[in-house]
């Protein structure tokens, strides 16, 4: 190990030598100078042979330093001596006033700037260059010479070192070869049973609330718009792109919940797929450490069946991150390509869950510092054009069809006093950070490491800013109430990613040891999720189960077309489409979801998205009937949310409305005794029918 990293310091002192010395390498051809005309034919023979000759020793090394080798396969078009083209002396005298920097991002930093002041020369014309004085020719002026010797040197000692190393390498067995191996196989083996058991565990799971978006595509496949309630105009869910896969599947012939978790599936896959694939440019096994966490994350597995957009968020955010990430490692410029499939990645994820555009945001932000002059509007044009012709069209149909730019559930999910809401943010974010598998632990430890090392480059920043400002804002909304971290899924496999890439130069010269140890440590946090409260068990939603046992019974017993108030928004409508339906929390109620709460009067108002109610509102409505409480209903004298209390506490609710109970026999669903409301294969269904029309 240590002539390991003799051989990398000999390597870098050479590229920074030569990275500096093709700065001087050729002025604009026809250009006068003081030590009058230069023949350009011969000076670009010296050039090529020279820069040859040191490439040639460069790559001899690189193909038996095992980081090295990975590094330069990455950075072929961004640190190799140039041997074609003219360089400026501008671009010569800018490099010179920058240190040569070291490290393979750090030297790809140098070369960016100097190809960006390249650009800038050649575009001042040969007048302004010719007043420029030549730096010399290196292979001919004393100091260049010396320079380009000492480069030569230094590469020949990495060489005699390399070969020794090399040598020894193919003399003996390598025992990393096995440390991996054995490390790998240890990890993946982890990984697959705790897959099969989070499957086993999650198999039934779906959440109330993602029927409240199969509601939504249920209407639009009928002809009624994408509406809560045929008419109503109310954006009541936040996944657009998730609806309309599920939408377009529904059409096809698939069912509506057999299609949310198609989608969220062939995400996964995706997910899964990509990780594979990238795993193959990082060093040894270590690439795939991102792809083992993805796979064996039992929040990401739950909401897979879970029925919302957290999956689909994953994969489009991941692509996103890593592709403009790949960009900012290079020059933004010469990397076109990557901003437009980041760009395409990042208006996807927005168009399935908006607050991914803090990403965005967190994106330009590094591009424009990245690049100056006329190249900043072409790589904001690169970037933000796909996500511009993505996100406009629908920004606007939102506007003409609902009136608003932003969902109904903001309204209700940023109710409450800040200081209530900042708490609640906190703890559900302090239980993301210290659950297992501990991703975001990972990437703040690599991350302090490489700030410490002075490696922590431009990428690396993009990502920890962008999973920074993510936290940041699930603070402030005060986190979520469903299980299995829903909300902060999509940073699991972001931050695993970002954690290989901060990392990466210390994976690549462990010991094998350290490899071991390092596989028994993700091993230990991947097994630690089978134990750890929150994530171990079955993930089972019971306003799910008793909604749907409910909406079969209303759809066959409530006179149709009446109109029923509810606070479970998602299964019970999904399966009594028939009925209209008045939210009483808000989610798909304009008028409840704007008005402000100053204070909470009720335990379950404390639940993200629960705060808002309006029993006046309500009642002047005229419900045909009243379900308070859960799905199953409860009577007046056990108010769960803001509605009930309110009309519990109103005069007109005691005199128009009458309790009502019956018995539903749910031993034909599947999965009844798994809740207590059903374990005895009958629920109790309380709701108050209006006898004064």
């Amino acid at each position: 190990m240590q002539r390991l990293v003799e051989i990398d310091r000999h390597v870098e002192r050479s590229v920074g030598i030569a990275t500096r010395l093709e700065g001087q390498l050729q002025p604009p051809h026809g250009t006068v100078f003081s030590r009058g005309l230069r023949t350009p034919d011969k000076r670009d023979h010296r050039q090529s042979v020279g820069a040859a000759g040191l490439n040639a020793q460069l790559e001899s090394i690189c193909s038996v330093h095992p980081f090295r080798r990975e590094e330069r396969a990455r950075e072929a078009n961004g640190v190799r001596f140039r041997s074609h083209g003219p360089v400026s002396e501008r671009a010569a005298i800018e490099a010179e006033q920058r240190p040569i920097a070291s490290g393979p991002d750090r030297a790809g930093d140098t070369r960016v700037e100097i190809d960006q002041a390249d650009r800038r020369a050649r575009r001042c014309g040969t007048e302004e260059a010719a007043r420029i004085p030549l730096a010399g020719d290196p292979y001919d002026e004393c100091e260049s010479g010396r320079e380009a010797d000492d480069a030569r040197g230094s590469l020949q000692q990495a060489g005699r070192l390399s070969e020794s190393y090399s040598m020894a390498q193919m003399s003996s067995p390598s025992p990393a070869r096995w440390a991996i191996a054995l490390g790998g196989a240890l990890c993946w083996g982890v990984a697959a049973w705790v897959l099969w058991q989070a499957v086993a565990w999650n198999s039934d799971f779906l959440h109330d609330d993602a029927y409240i978006t199969l509601r939504y595509a249920q209407n639009w496949l009928a002809g009624n718009g994408i509406s809560w309630n045929p008419g109503d105009r109310v954006e009541g869910y936040t996944n657009f792109l998730q609806l309309v896969l599920v939408g377009g599947l529904g059409a096809a012939g698939v069912g509506l919940v057999q299609a949310t978790r198609v989608v969220a599936g062939v995400a996964w896959l995706g997910l899964l797929g990509f990780g594979l694939l990238r795993a193959t440019r990082e060093p040894a096994v270590f690439g795939s450490i991102p792809v083992v966490v993805t796979a064996a994350s039992i929040p990401l597995v739950a909401w897979c069946f879970g029925g919302l957009e957290a999956p689909l968020v994953a994969v489009l955010l991941t692509l996103a991150v890593i592709w403009m990430q790949d960009a900012l490692r290079g020059d933004p410029e010469a990397a076109r390509s990557r901003l437009i499939a980041s760009g395409v990645a990042h208006g996807l994820a927005c168009l399935a869950r908006l607050d991914a555009g803090i990403f965005v945001v967190v994106g330009v932000v590094f591009l424009l510092h990245s690049v100056s002059g006329r190249a900043r509007a072409r790589v904001l044009l690169a970037f933000l054009g796909p996500v511009l012709l993505l996100l406009v069209p629908w920004l606007a149909w939102k506007w003409i069809y609902y009136g608003s730019l932003l969902p109904n559930t903001w309204y209700v999910k940023a109710a409450g006093p800040s200081a209530w809401r900042i708490a609640a943010g906190g703890r559900y974010l302090l239980d993301f950070v210290f659950a297992p598998p501990f991703p975001l632990i990972w990437l703040l430890l690599g991350a302090i490491r490489a700030g410490v090392a002075r490696r922590l480059t431009r990428a690396d920043g993009f990502a920890l800013a962008g999973v920074g400002l993510s936290l940041c804002w699930v603070l402030y909304i005060g986190g979520d109430q469903m299980p299995a971290h829903r909300l902060l899924v999509p940073l699991i496999p972001v931050s695993a990613w970002a954690a290989l890439a901060v990392w990466r130069e210390d994976l690549a010269r462990c010991g094998n040891l350290t490899a071991v140890g390092l596989a028994v440590a993700i091993s230990g946090s991947l097994l630690l999720q089978l134990t750890w409260p929150g994530l171990a068990g079955p993930h089972r939603n019971s306003t799910s189960f008793v909604g749907e046992a409910v909406g079969r019974h209303i759809g066959t017993h409530f006179r149709p077309g009446s109109l029923v108030a509810l606070n479970t928004a998602g299964s019970t409508p999904f399966y009594a489409p028939e009925l209209r339906y008045l939210d009483m929390l808000g989610l798909n109620d304009a008028k409840i979801a704007r008005r402000e709460i100053s204070e909470l009067r009720l335990p379950a108002q404390r639940l993200p998205g629960h705060a808002k109610g309006d029993g006046a509102y309500v009642l002047a409505q005229r419900p045909d009937y009243l379900i308070l409480g859960p799905a199953g209903g409860v009577s007046r004298a056990y108010p769960w949310f803001l509605s009930d209390l309110e009309i519990s506490e109103n005069p007109v609710f005691s005199r128009d409305y009458r309790l009502r109970v019956e018995a539903i026999d749910v031993r034909g669903m599947s999965g009844w005794q798994d809740y207590p409301e059903t374990a005895s294969g009958v629920l109790r269904f309380s709701f108050y029918e209006r006898e004064r029309r």
